[in-house]
């Protein structure tokens, strides 16, 4: 083949690889704008909030579930919600059993003097347990009878589900938590307080460590 045609093939390939990846990226674009015409919650406004210490700017936008969020990305978690030397077994994610029919995105934490596996406690205060990073509570509900039909004849305990916000990407959950800290349980008000579920939503500041209630010898969710 002669080198005209040759190169020609080739310049004609080049055009080609530059139009296509021209009409991608404006695919992408399209998308993108779709996307947050059509879904509030993915939309993102980086409004700088006043008043912070050292001055740096935090990103504030609308979370997962549709409420003011502030801050981006994740990050390691170096507090665990239970004391370590306090753990007796820590079940990992991707269990199916009862109502998860699909692989569990939880664990769960078993600690120390755990007997069988109902939630009845004659101690629910044994064990604090500790917000794993800095952040908000953004909602918490109150089981005062299992979520499984099956298991409603059975004895049960009031206990706790709460919601952390760490940022706009990035949320922790407990659930079967025996009792709120103070200033939790003084920081919020349940909307449909009659409920066998009642739930709030809430912002309540947390830090790192900082004890948010406490669980008695059984499993809890993390």
């Amino acid at each position: 083949m002669k080198p005209v045609v040759i190169y020609g093939i080739m310049g004609i390939i080049m055009v080609m690889i530059v139009f296509i990846s021209g009409c991608s990226q404006q695919i992408q674009k399209i998308n993108r704008d779709f996307e947050s015409e059509t879904n509030p919650q993915i939309q993102e406004v980086d409004t700088p909030i006043d008043g912070l210490e050292d001055g740096t700017d935090v990103h504030k936008g609308i979370g997962l579930f549709g409420q003011q969020c502030e801050g981006k990305g994740t990050n390691i978690i170096s507090t665990f919600p239970l004391d370590t030397e306090n753990i007796e077994l820590i079940v990992p994610m991707g269990r199916v059993q009862d109502s998860h029919v699909t692989p569990t995105d939880h664990q769960y934490i078993i600690p120390i003097g755990t007997k069988s596996g109902s939630l009845v406690t004659d101690n629910p205060r044994k064990y604090e347990i500790k917000a794993p990073a800095d952040g908000y509570i953004i909602s918490i509900e109150l089981f005062r009878e299992p979520v499984e039909e099956q298991y409603r004849d059975q004895p049960y305990q009031d206990n706790y589900l709460i919601l952390f916000e760490h940022s706009c990407d990035f949320y922790t959950r407990l659930i079967h938590i025996d009792t709120l800290s103070e200033k939790m349980d003084s920081s919020f008000t349940f909307t449909n307080p009659e409920s066998q579920h009642p739930y709030a939503s809430a912002r309540i500041p947390v830090k790192e460590g900082e004890v948010i209630g406490t669980v008695g010898s059984h499993s809890f969710d993390f």
